[in-house]
């Protein structure tokens, strides 16, 4: 996979370069007059972006998008799609061939972006439905435990590109399925996807052959949706073979797989609790406390020295 990682900021007074950076990373935008200043901050790569935007004045922005947006904003933003109409008070998605209507008086806005191409490709895996073309039903969350999922996955995302977790390729694409998959839980798809099932043989094979993949590929930034594809199969088949053979899911797999070679490559050559860390990352454990209580439980392994155990 090409690295397309890219990490910046934007700033500007000028209502028409604003509107030409909004094009470049989300769609066509018309701003009025009454325009003051539009700052982000923005990361991510060719299948998702993250972004923090301050938007200051008040004025109205209509937006033809072209990706994907699930945007959670504050007090001072409005926003009208079709005949629905809502505020802060939730989470609203945006999509391609849905222009939506922004009121804006000095908000602030965090949001994801999904690429349509990747999203679809996630959904039908993750459906098991390959001619599956995801449109969501509305802009509004299903309900409010959905709200609340995508809002931690959010959270959690934007709390990994602050620490700068992102620019490691393995804890980019986990975080890039985290967000397609919450987002596709979290907003009504339009239509039922369909379901595939598998024999207890043909689950056998595909779990003897998804061990062997994630075996041989976890020092790349795969995730499951990457074995799914290289077995021609669909994530629930995978799911499926792995709650039938290891009482645990494909996800859970690949990352002790990752531990065990974390753990190797440490005990190969004993290093200082700071380098300890930066391994423990390029692993894609970005939670250093976590990645030693799961190495001590898994290995019986304890720090050397001052400092808790």
């Amino acid at each position: 996979m090409t690295d397309t990682y890219f990490a910046g900021r934007f700033g500007s007074d000028e209502p028409d370069l604003a509107a030409d950076w909004i094009a470049v990373q989300y769609g066509k935008v018309d701003f009025d007059r009454r325009f003051q200043r539009y700052t982000e901050n923005i990361v991510g790569d060719e299948r998702f972006l993250l972004s923090t935007v301050q938007m200051s004045g008040q004025y109205n922005a209509t937006v033809d998008p072209e990706l994907v947006v699930i945007a959670s904003t504050s007090v001072g933003f409005r926003w009208e799609v079709g005949d629905e109409s809502g505020d802060h008070a939730e989470p609203v998605l945006f999509q391609p061939g849905k222009p939506y209507l922004a009121k804006v008086a000095d908000s602030e806005i965090h949001a994801a972006g999904l690429r349509m191409a990747d999203l679809t490709r996630t959904a039908r895996l993750l459906y098991g439905d390959d001619r599956l073309e995801p449109t969501f039903e509305g802009a509004r969350p299903t309900d409010a435990k959905r709200a609340r999922l995508w809002q931690a996955t959010l959270e959690m995302a934007r709390s990994e590109a602050e620490r700068g977790l992102l620019a490691n390729p393995i804890v980019r694409s986990s975080t890039y399925r985290l967000l397609a998959v919450s987002a596709l839980e979290s907003f009504r798809l339009a239509g039922e996807p369909a379901e595939r099932r598998a024999s207890a043989a043909q689950q056998e094979h595909l779990h003897r052959r998804a061990r062997q993949y994630f075996d041989e590929h976890a020092a790349q930034p795969i995730t499951v949706d990457d074995a799914a594809v290289a077995l021609r199969a669909s994530v629930p088949e995978l799911v499926s073979a792995f709650a039938w053979h290891e009482n645990c899911t494909p996800d859970a797999y690949l990352r002790q797989v990752r531990l065990q070679l974390a753990h190797e490559e440490l005990a190969s050559a004993p290093l200082a609790d700071e380098a300890a860390g930066d391994v423990a990352a390029r692993w894609g454990f970005t939670d250093v406390t976590g990645f030693l209580r799961a190495r001590r439980r898994r290995f019986g392994w304890r720090r050397r020295g001052p400092g808790p155990s």
